[in-house]
């Protein structure tokens, strides 16, 4: 399409010469009024030549803006041709997609009815279409349209513009953050219908509270804290206040790693809030030595997330996030344990819009820590009870069976059952 209109503003341009043309007439005529506006006061006759004198340069000047207002719609057409054509190429401008296709049509339509009134190349029968004939004022709405939509098209590729350089920037963002070496970490299974109700309950009014910045869940192993931490993260995901999931396992040397941690949670939380991602990114760029493995806990907490927290001016609207660490008793030794809960206490300080969800068994060092400064839920064995029923009576319903039989639960049956499982 656009080469076919590159060829109609060929034939439809109208020669430069006119406007000088018309230019010169319009001088002329107003040299003529200079000398007949004396002449005019003493005889009749004259009065009626000045007065078509003055028709005269009324539609000289309607036929100079007219040509002028051409000229501007062809120059615009000339223009913006090359560059509709280039655009149509990119993917990234989707808003300008339609809005293109619009203007390439309305700039053939407008071509067309241009050649049909000027065919004949003729000075009089162009200006009487411009000013005389009755299609000027379909040339004048033709022009507005175009204007209208020129309009459009300017709007649409400052917001596609900003479209990309928001991606731009986001690119450019993780290409820095990959420097982090963040491990991808996929929440496990999630707790059944009807089980854990209660205490996912609670979790939920901490997570959009104002209470303690942290929730230390503890129990025995088996208790089903993985099954909560991972419900919770879903949960808080579809919420969009999910900062960060690390599952630690000291089976694992990445996962049972402090720093691979802290690395983690930066990582993720420089993904949900874009400026402090920014800071993290210029940390990191600043850097010359970052990944050299000589960070300890503390110095890493300090410069990946301390730092760019403190430098943060705003704090996101939808407040607060929630990081969900899972196991943190198999993270590290006793030591990096003690050292990393003090660095999680301070994030909860300096970004006061960040909370912490932990899970783990009941040990010396996370209580000391936790104990007066947390919100505590403790899940023990006999807290599956009715977990355990709900369980089997679902699976029951699974093979479509009506009910559970009579007398099948025993509380004691239940006991030895978890007992031997766990």
């Amino acid at each position: 399409m656009t080469e076919s209109l590159s060829t109609l503003l060929q034939q439809a341009v109208v020669p430069e010469s006119l406007i000088e043309s018309l230019g010169k007439a319009k001088s002329a005529i107003d040299l003529l009024m200079t000398i007949g506006e004396p002449l005019g006061q003493l005889h009749p006759t004259a009065q009626l030549v000045l007065g078509l004198i003055k028709s005269v340069i009324g539609i000289l000047e309607q036929q100079k803006l007219c040509y002028e207002n051409l000229s501007d719609l062809f120059e615009k057409m000339t223009t913006l041709l090359p560059y509709l054509q280039r655009m149509q190429e990119l993917k990234n401008f989707s808003s300008l997609q339609p809005i293109i296709k619009q203007i390439l049509d309305h700039m053939e339509t407008s071509l067309k009815v241009v050649l049909s009134s000027t065919k004949s190349n003729s000075l009089k029968q162009f200006l009487d279409f411009v000013v005389l004939s009755q299609q000027a004022n379909q040339f004048s709405d033709l022009a507005s349209k175009f204007d209208n939509l020129y309009g459009k098209c300017d709007i649409a590729l400052k917001s596609d513009m900003a479209i990309l350089q928001d991606q731009l920037v986001e690119s450019a963002i993780r290409e820095t953050l990959a420097r982090l070496n963040y491990v991808e970490i996929i929440p496990g299974d999630q707790c059944m219908n009807d089980t854990k109700v209660v205490t996912l309950a609670d979790i939920h009014i901490w997570a959009h509270s104002t209470e303690q910045p942290v929730f230390w869940l503890y129990g025995p192993a088996g208790t089903g804290k993985s099954t909560i931490a991972a419900t919770v993260a879903s949960q808080l995901t579809t919420a969009g206040k999910l900062a960060a999931f690390y599952t630690c396992r000291r089976d694992n040397s990445a996962l049972s790693n402090p720093l691979q941690l802290l690395r983690n949670i930066c990582y993720r939380l420089a993904l949900v809030y874009r400026p402090f991602g920014q800071q993290v990114a210029r940390v990191i760029e600043s850097d010359p030595h970052f990944g050299s493995g000589a960070d300890t806990i503390s110095s890493l907490f300090q410069k990946l997330l301390k730092q760019p927290l403190s430098l943060l001016t705003d704090k996101p609207t939808l407040v607060p996030f929630v990081i969900v660490i899972d196991a943190l008793d198999e993270c590290g030794k006793k030591a990096d344990r003690i050292e990393l809960l003090k660095c999680l206490l301070d994030l909860t300080t300096v970004g006061d819009w960040i909370k912490v969800f932990i899970t783990s068994r009941k040990n010396q060092e996370i209580q000391s820590h936790l104990w007066d400064s947390s919100k505590l839920c403790e899940i023990s064995t006999e807290d599956c009870y009715g977990d355990v029923e709900t369980f089997v009576k679902n699976k029951y319903s699974e093979f479509s069976l009506s009910e559970v039989p009579s007398g099948f639960w025993n509380k004691a049956w239940i006991v030895k059952v978890l007992h031997n499982f766990y």
